[in-house]
């Protein structure tokens, strides 16, 4: 369904998944840098979040509670200002 998304748990691969979006936010993020804002947008609406049926966007991964604020703040461009989490330090 194009406005929907199946959910499922990840036992395995978790951090995969995790790393792969940290690196399609850098991509996307250098992108627009860049002056690349349709390959940016690309990134972000097709890889990073999907539409709902009220046009929200959501994220295609959510990982555990410990790294879920660090993540989402990368995903939505407002990183975390706590810089010894990991998920920001593999961010920069």
């Amino acid at each position: 369904v194009p406005h929907s998304a199946t959910k499922y748990l990840v036992i395995d691969g978790q951090q995969r998944l995790t790393t792969l979006s940290i690196l399609l936010a850098a991509l996307r993020d250098q992108a627009f840098n860049l002056g690349l804002v349709n390959f940016s947008k690309s990134i972000e609406t097709n890889e990073i979040f999907f539409l709902n049926r009220k046009g929200d966007e959501l994220t295609k991964i959510i990982p555990r509670l410990r790294d879920r604020d660090s993540l989402f703040g990368i995903l939505r461009k407002t990183p975390s200002i706590e810089t010894t989490s990991l998920i920001n330090q593999s961010y920069k």
